[in-house]
Formats: C-alpha cells, sequence, structure tokens
C-alpha cells in the first residue's frame, strides 16, 4: 500500500502591500468621463441623506440612551474592500449587523445621539468636489458617504428583527404563548446583562423572561422568554426596546425512532482497531455489547426527566461496529470495535412518546464536553425539527458549534435531520418543492462541521420510493441554501422506504418499510433495524475515527509542526479528497444532488491507495493576515512535459464567525493550483514569475465558493507545457474582525490535499518526485488502518 506523502519543506511566505483609496476605479475611470452629470447625483443623494440624518437626531436624543439605523448601501459595497469603514469610525457609530437581502447590502448602525449628531455633521460637509479631486482622509471620506444610498429607522419596527415562524403565527392571530429566543444587539456588553434583564421586566413580568448561561453567547447576549404575540409587538415597536436585534421562537431539537424486529445469539467481538475515544452527544448507552466500550459517562437529565436510550444505543452500534453487521454476525465473523466512546446523554422521552432535548442543555452538553474531554470527534445525530429557512438566523446551537470548531482542533460530525410527509410526491419532486421542506437543520448548518446525510443501499424499482442504489434516501435533507453552501459534505448508508399504494404512509406502513429497508442497528437487549440521517452520521465518524488513528501513529506531526491544531482539518480533508476516488452515484437533478454532497467517503483504502501513476499530498499550516500569500513549489519531473495530468484539490479550514454579519465566516481563504513560468516582456524574462491557474469554473460538482470554507475540485491539463507546480494559499479577513484584533494575532489553519495523476500511466511518478527529495513518503508506525 502506497502512502501519503508530505513537502520537506515549509510553505513559503510573501508579505502583504498596502490597498488603495475607497472606490479608486470607479471615481478615477467611470465618474471622470462626466463629472458634471455624477456632481448631480451627488448632490441629490447627499441633500436626501442629510434630511433623514437630521431628522432621526432631533427623533431621538435621550443622550444616554444607544439608537439604531439602518443603512442601505450602494451596490459597489458588496464586498469587504468597498465597505465604508472609515465613515463610521469618523461618527463613532458602532456597525452591530449586516446582512444581504435581495442582493442588496444593509448595515446596522448603533451610536448614541451624539454620534449621530456627528454623522450629520459629516453628510453635510462632505461634496462632490472633495470626492473627485481631494486627497487624503478627506477625499475618502466623501466618497464614502456618496456609498450611503438609504437610511432607515430601526428602533421601533418588526421588520426583519423576527424569525419567519413568528411572522406566520403573528398574520395567523395566534393566541397562546410562545417559547422565544430574545437576541440583543452585537454591541451590547455582558455588563449591562443585568439591567437590561430588568427593562424587559417591566414590559413583559419577570415570570415570562429567563437568563441564559452566559457560556452560550458567542456573539450576542440573549434571553429566553415565554410570550404572546402581543408582548413580541409590544417589545419591537418600542424605541426604548432598540437594543433587540431579533426574537424568534426557541427551536426544537428531536430524534425520530422506529420498531425493533430481529435478535441474534451470541456474538463475537475483536480487539479495538484505534485507540481513539470519541464524543457521542445523544440518548445514552445501554447494550451489553457495546458498555465495555463506554467511557466517562455524563448525563444532563434532570430527575424529573424520563431516560430512553435506543436513539443513542442505536447510534453507537453504527459507530462501533460499522455497516451490515447483522451479515457478520450470521457467518460467525468478528465484530470489529472502531473505538471507545464518552456518552453523553442530553435527549430524553416527553409525555407524547417523542425523544428531544431543550436547546439551552444541548448547548451546556457541548461547551462542556469540549472543555473537559481532549478528543478531536464529536458525533452529533440530533437535529431540530424545522429545517433551516434562509431568511432566519444562524441557530444558536449552529452558531456554538462552528466557533468552538474555530478555536479547538474539534471536528463536529453532524446529521442532517429527517424530513417526512412528502413521500406522496415521488422520489424527485420530494427534493423539488421550491420551498425549505427539504432543507437541512440545525446544528448541522455549522460550516466547521461536517454534516452527513443518508443514502439507500437496499432498492427495488417497484417497491421502494429510491429505486437507485446509493442515491439520496427520501427522507433524508438536502442544502445548498445561503449562497449554495455544500451541505451536507458527506453521505452514508441510512435506508429507504417503502412506497405506499395507499399513499397515506401511516405508521404501520413505515414500520412494516423501516422492518424491509433499514439498517442494522443494536438497541438495548436486541439487534433491530431502522432508518435515519441519525444512523448515517456514526458510519462517517468511524471512518473519521479510523483515518485519525492513522494520522497520529504516522509521522506526520514531525513533518508538520502545526498538525496538533489541525488534525480536525486534516481529517475532514481527506474525507471529502477521497470521495474523488470513489465510483459516485450519476445523478442528473440539481436539487437530488444538494442532498448528495460531495458522495460517498466510507471507503478507507480510497486515501491510501495510491499507485506509481498517483501521488497524494497533504499539508497543513496556519497563514496570517499580515501575509499576502504561502505557497508551495513542486517541481513535476521531466518526462511529464508535454504529456496529460488529473489534478484534484481539497481545501479545508475553520474559520472564526459572527452571527451579526452578512459574511458569517470572518476569514476567507483562497485555495489554488497553477503552473508557475517566468514572466516575459518583449521576448526577454523580466526576472518576475508569473502563475497559469488550474481551476475549473465554479459549479456544484467542481465546488470552489467564497461563501463556505471547503474547496473541492478536480482538473485535467492537456499537454503540460511548464513542470513548476503550485499550491497558493491567500487570506482576506472581514473588516469586523479587524476591528476586534489586532492585524497580527489574526491566524488562520488550515489543511490541503492535492492528488496528481499521471493519466498516461507511465508507472514512474511517485518515484520521480521521491527522487526530487522535495517530497516525504508518510512513515506508518505500529497500527496500520483497518477496514
Amino acid at each position: 500500500m502506497y502512502t501519503l506523502l508530505v513537502p520537506k519543506e515549509k510553505s513559503r511566505r510573501e508579505k502583504k502591500t498596502g490597498g488603495g483609496p475607497f472606490w479608486k476605479a470607479y471615481w478615477e475611470k467611470e465618474v471622470k468621463t462626466n463629472p458634471t452629470y455624477y456632481a448631480s447625483q451627488y448632490k441629490k443623494r447627499i441633500s436626501a441623506l442629510d434630511s433623514i440624518i437630521n431628522n432621526f437626531r432631533k427623533k431621538y436624543n435621550k443622550a444616554d440612551r444607544r439608537y439604531y439605523a439602518e443603512i442601505k448601501l450602494d451596490e459597489r459595497s458588496s464586498s469587504k474592500s468597498s465597505e465604508p469603514t472609515k465613515l463610521w469610525a469618523e461618527a463613532g457609530l458602532e456597525i452591530v449587523e449586516t446582512r444581504e437581502r435581495n442582493g442588496e447590502i444593509f448595515f446596522t448602525l448603533s451610536g448614541l445621539p451624539e454620534d449621530f449628531e456627528k454623522l450629520n455633521n459629516i453628510t453635510g460637509l462632505a461634496s462632490f468636489d472633495n470626492a473627485f479631486q481631494g486627497s487624503g482622509k478627506n477625499k475618502d471620506i466623501a466618497r464614502q458617504v456618496f456609498a450611503v444610498t438609504e437610511i432607515y429607522d430601526k428602533n421601533k419596527t418588526i421588520e426583519n428583527r423576527i424569525s419567519t415562524q413568528l411572522q406566520e403565527l403573528i398574520k395567523g392571530d395566534y393566541k397562546g404563548k410562545l417559547d422565544c429566543i430574545i437576541t440583543i444587539h452585537y454591541e451590547r456588553k455582558l455588563s449591562e446583562y443585568e439591567n437590561i434583564f430588568k427593562e424587559i421586566v417591566k414590559k413583559i413580568g419577570p415570570d415570562n423572561l429567563h437568563k441564559r448561561d452566559i457560556e452560550f453567547f458567542i456573539s450576542n447576549m440573549s434571553y429566553r422568554a415565554n410570550i404572546d404575540i402581543k408582548n413580541i409587538l409590544s417589545l419591537l415597536t418600542d424605541p426604548t426596546y432598540g437594543y433587540i436585534a431579533r426574537i424568534k421562537i426557541n427551536p426544537e431539537f428531536i430524534v425520530q425512532r422506529s420498531t425493533p424486529n430481529t435478535s441474534f445469539g451470541s456474538v463475537q467481538i475483536g480487539p479495538l482497531l484505534t485507540d481513539e475515544k470519541v464524543v457521542l452527544i445523544d440518548s445514552g448507552i445501554d447494550n451489553p455489547l457495546i458498555n465495555p466500550f463506554v467511557v466517562h459517562p455524563v448525563n444532563y437529565l434532570s430527575s424529573s426527566d424520563t431516560a430512553d436510550k435506543k436513539h443513542g444505543t442505536s447510534v453507537a452500534s453504527r459507530f462501533i461496529f460499522g455497516h451490515n453487521f447483522f451479515s457478520k454476525i450470521s457467518k460467525n465473523e468478528k465484530l470489529e470495535p472502531v473505538a471507545k466512546i464518552i456518552d453523553v446523554q442530553v435527549l430524553n422521552k416527553k409525555r407524547d412518546g417523542s425523544i428531544s432535548v431543550d436547546t439551552d442543555i444541548l448547548m451546556k452538553a457541548i461547551k462542556e464536553s469540549t472543555n473537559k474531554f481532549d478528543v478531536t470527534l464529536y458525533n452529533l445525530s440530533i437535529a431540530s425539527k424545522e429545517p433551516i429557512n434562509e431568511k432566519n438566523d444562524i441557530d444558536d446551537s449552529t452558531a456554538l458549534i462552528d466557533s468552538i470548531s474555530s478555536k479547538k482542533d474539534i471536528l463536529f460530525i453532524a446529521a442532517v435531520g429527517n424530513q417526512n410527509g412528502n413521500y406522496g410526491l415521488g422520489y424527485n419532486r420530494i427534493f423539488n418543492t421550491n420551498d425549505e421542506t427539504c432543507n437541512i437543520s440545525a446544528p448541522s448548518d455549522a460550516i466547521n462541521a461536517l454534516s452527513v446525510g443518508s443514502i439507500a443501499e437496499i432498492v427495488h424499482h417497484a417497491d421502494t420510493i429510491c429505486d437507485m442504489v446509493d442515491y439520496p434516501s427520501p427522507f433524508t435533507r438536502k442544502g445548498g441554501f445561503r449562497n449554495d453552501i455544500k451541505k451536507p459534505e458527506l453521505v452514508a448508508y441510512g435506508g429507504n422506504v417503502e412506497k405506499d399504494p395507499t399513499n397515506k404512509y401511516e405508521a404501520a406502513h413505515m414500520i412494516a418499510s423501516t422492518n424491509k429497508y433499514g439498517v442494522d442497528v443494536m438497541e438495548n437487549n436486541i439487534f433491530c433495524r431502522d432508518t435515519g440521517t441519525s444512523l448515517s452520521a456514526p458510519l462517517v465518524t468511524r471512518t473519521a475515527t479510523l483515518v485519525l488513528d492513522y494520522l497520529k501513529k504516522s509521522n506526520l506531526s514531525n513533518q508538520i509542526p502545526l498538525f496538533n491544531q489541525n488534525k480536525a482539518n486534516l481529517v475532514k480533508a481527506l474525507l471529502i479528497h477521497s470521495t474523488s476516488r470513489i465510483t459516485q452515484a450519476k445523478i442528473e437533478d440539481d436539487m437530488v444532488k444538494r442532498a448528495y454532497g460531495f458522495g460517498k467517503a466510507e471507503y478507507i483504502p480510497a486515501l491510501f491507495d495510491d499507485t506509481e501513476d498517483t501521488v497524494t499530498i497533504i499539508y497543513a499550516d496556519a497563514i496570517n493576515f499580515s501575509e499576502k500569500k504561502q505557497k508551495i513549489i513542486i517541481k513535476l519531473p521531466e518526462y511529464l512535459f508535454g504529456g496529460n495530468v488529473e489534478l484534484t484539490f481539497t481545501l479545508v479550514y475553520n474559520p472564526p464567525i459572527n452571527t451579526n454579519f452578512k459574511e458569517y465566516k470572518m476569514t476567507n481563504l483562497q485555495g489554488s493550483v497553477g503552473l508557475v513560468f517566468p514572466k516575459m516582456e518583449d521576448g526577454k524574462p523580466t526576472g518576475k514569475m508569473d502563475v497559469q491557474p488550474l481551476a475549473p469554473s465554479h459549479s456544484w460538482e467542481n465546488y470552489k465558493s467564497n461563501y463556505f470554507n471547503t474547496i473541492h475540485y478536480k482538473k485535467k491539463i492537456r499537454r503540460l507545457s511548464y513542470l513548476d507546480l503550485q499550491i497558493g494559499i491567500q487570506m482576506t479577513v472581514s473588516n469586523h474582525l479587524l476591528n476586534e484584533m489586532a492585524e497580527d494575532s489574526i491566524f488562520q489553519n488550515y489543511a490541503v490535499v492535492l492528488s496528481i495523476k499521471d493519466i498516461s500511466n507511465k508507472g514512474k511518478l511517485r518515484s520521480e518526485l521521491l527522487k526530487t527529495s522535495q517530497l516525504i513518503e508518510l512513515v506508518e508506525n505500529a497500527v496500520q488502518v483497518k477496514v
């Protein structure tokens, strides 16, 4: 078996140079063509803004109270480098939220009356002459004023301050009380938490508002509230409570269960495959075959909660023993347990029979577990009942997972959730409802997590809704929202659904369907079948455990100085990269594709099955904001000149996040592969080098979106014309992060994987590359990966 390769030297660094004036190209090219016209436009816009700001200032003038205005930006300010940041700094205003709605950019500003007075003075002094022909700060400020097209009062409106669910309930004149979360604007300090609590209590009463654990606060403070529609409207239309950013329904986190059907006799169990420990956050584990592998059980149930460990035990069985262990048992083969489990019990049984967990309990378990245990991998087969709605805020649990994963070397592997009730539509239409019905559920939308959907293994054309092997299961959920982020990333077997001739899909039919088309699981004392993405996620967690164990037992930590802070990135990158080495389902429907992600990644040798014609190079590092670029140069063998090669590239990083800003991720890495060649002028080399990019256009298959933190694509190069291959990494940083951190303290960890294949199959690529001493083979230690 050929092993992975690692660059012998660290990546090379290039330092940044300074940027140019605000909107430089616009003013020096477009405006210059017709200054008279643009002077007129400038005067109209500034006059309107001056009038609006002046009225706002007169309306809200309590000296010690902060007020909120929403400003709409010119379309030219859609990128980070075009945001008018100096304008707000000059006025003393703070940006507390940015949003993109229908392609337009909106900022919410917070300030005291005196700050809005300063803004009023700035707009009053701004002039076209300063913007067009001025210099220095005055020129930039004058141009930035022109970037603002409209200003709105945000102190007594409900628009964009309530969730879609609440909007629908208000329209329907709902009368009951609602379990809600009240989120406070970003700039309010923790020291104000108690006073804000008292102020809201005056409005809605002490029994209706509850404090939350401050450990949950990632970007914003928040409270739990049991209130009706009247309370909500009363709060949001009173300027006193303008500091309320949003009110939303508290999500319900659930799991679905089926009915057991089979039992077996004696079972043989082999030794552990790895030395790893993995955290499972679920309903608890209780099975005589699994219990010996459980360490450090943690219970978050109260004395009044009812435990039901069936779901957690089923999930654990899939993780511990893998897929299709019924077959091994029937053949008297030994089961192969993969690792020990830290069992974190949060789910409990409700009076209606459902299995669920309160939001705050789930977040407490996540927060405390990640602080207590030195573990890289976490399995989370729990999802919110409601799917993600693109118009709504990112859930607190999602933000918590993303925040933790950006700071610690942790990878959450999360099930995307199950959707039910649309089976009668037919297979393709299930995924083409043109609404959020089939969207994945929180917290699997966490960009730093690895999200897992379900695919079907057992299919019958006449009998099952999904009739193609490895196609998404009828109950799985799809991504593709929020600028088409690729969620789930991976899929694994989770079952199928039998067609119901009556189209009713009632309980009796679903139980019979599960008994036929479910996957192997263990419950407390028996073996049975079940279906769901909850059972797909632990298969990926199992694979991730094998990969992590392999990397830790190799010499990789000696070759990559930042290995110990990039283990999660490396595992995630390798799993996603492996999908390109496996035959994947050929799906035509665009929405069905969005339930499939990059595909399957449960075939371990795909990570380590290189040949003499194919090599895979892995690397991990951290890039600093001060660096223009990091790059790795690989000199390809001479014999490849004029030949054909295929490149597969994967980049994964774990950015810090902030839910208040449209970017969400506060850093953005661009990863590229290119051929380096001498730059020429008049037929002579200039002494500088240029790069020929080798990347296909962005698509769902060849994915390299700026809105996501994973890049993965494949590219064939015909008639190779240069031999210096460069991997380049560049970073841009949100202005909001720059306001909070010193530039030299902003680092972003990342992992890259690059496969190079000699299409001509001459059988010497690997040996020729190793001769040059630029790459080192990954050396296995005592334990080899087993499958």
